[in-house]
């Protein structure tokens, strides 16, 4: 994975707890679960490697 210049890491989120699994194990950690009636979304972050 590349990122530009200057940047802080990755965010992405997703609906899918099965995919927030696979996410985490990609170094990507939790940062909310946020929950709207039925549906759960789960914020990840992914810091820039140093």
């Amino acid at each position: 994975m590349v990122l530009g210049a200057g940047s802080h890491g990755l965010y992405l989120f997703t609906g899918d707890r099965h995919n927030r699994v696979l996410y985490e194990r990609w170094g990507f950690s939790l940062i909310e679960e946020r929950h709207v009636g039925r549906l759960t979304a789960y914020h990840l972050f992914r810091p820039a490697a140093a």
